[in-house]
C-alpha cells in the first residue's frame, strides 16, 4: 500500500480537470472501485473460536464534488459514500474533505491530498453488533485527462488511483457459541484503486 501511495504521487499524468483552468470552477461526480482492509483485532477467550476475516476485499464508493481556485492554488471539495464486506464483516463510510491540487504546467494532470473526516458505520457477525463512528483520516490520488475522443460538449473524463487511510475507533463485545466472551477491536480502515470522474 505503501508502494502505491508513492505511485500515486509520482505518476507523471497526475489529476486532470481540463474545463477547470479556463471556467475557474468546476464540478464532478466519479467512482472509485478497488480494495479495503481493516486494521483489526479479535480479542477475549473465545477469539481462538472466531476466526474474522479482515484482509483486503473488493471495494468500492460513489464521489462528487466542486473544484475551483483561490490565489492561484487549485483546491476542491469532495464528498465520498464507501462500501466494503467482508466474510463476515460490513463497512459503510461516510466521508467529506478539502484537497489541494497541483497540476502539471501543461493541464493535462495533477496530484491531490487532502484530509477527510466523517462517520463509518462497521457491522460483523461475530458479535452481531453495529458501531457508527466517527471517522477522520488523508486521501491521496492521481488522475489524467482522457483524449478528447472520450468527452462531449462541456464534459471530460478522467481516470487515475487513490489511496485512503481512515481512523476508526470502534469496539463491539460478543459471546463465542461455548459462552466465551470475544471482542472485536477496529482501528482503521485502508482503502485504494482505481477511480473515474465525470468534470461538468
Amino acid at each position: 500500500m505503501v508502494a502505491l501511495c508513492a505511485a500515486a504521487i509520482l505518476v507523471p499524468s497526475g489529476v486532470a480537470a481540463a474545463s477547470t483552468a479556463a471556467a475557474g470552477s468546476n464540478l464532478f461526480l466519479g467512482a472509485q472501485l478497488g480494495g479495503s482492509s481493516l486494521a483489526a483485532d479479535t480479542e477475549g477467550p473465545g477469539a481462538a473460536f472466531s476466526e474474522f476475516d479482515h484482509d483486503v476485499t473488493v471495494s468500492g464508493a460513489v464521489l462528487a464534488g466542486y473544484e475551483s481556485i483561490y490565489s492561484d492554488q487549485h483546491y476542491r471539495l469532495t464528498g465520498t459514500l464507501g462500501y466494503g464486506q467482508w466474510n463476515n464483516a460490513r463497512s459503510l463510510e461516510a466521508l467529506g474533505g478539502v484537497d489541494l491540487l497541483w497540476r502539471q504546467s501543461d493541464g493535462s494532470g495533477a496530484v491531490y491530498i487532502g484530509p477527510r473526516l466523517g462517520a463509518i458505520r462497521f457491522s460483523d457477525d461475530i458479535t452481531d453488533q453495529s458501531n457508527t463512528r466517527f471517522a477522520w483520516g488523508v486521501e491521496v490520488g492521481a488522475l489524467t485527462e482522457l483524449e478528447t475522443r472520450f468527452s462531449s460538449g462541456d464534459q471530460s473524463i478522467s481516470v487515475g488511483m487513490f489511496l485512503r487511510h481512515t481512523v476508526i475507533d470502534a469496539r463491539q463485545n460478543g459471546e463465542a457459541g461455548n459462552g466465551l466472551d470475544r471482542d472485536i477491536k477496529l482501528r482503521s480502515q485502508t482503502s485504494f484503486g482505481f477511480q473515474v470522474l465525470i468534470w461538468r
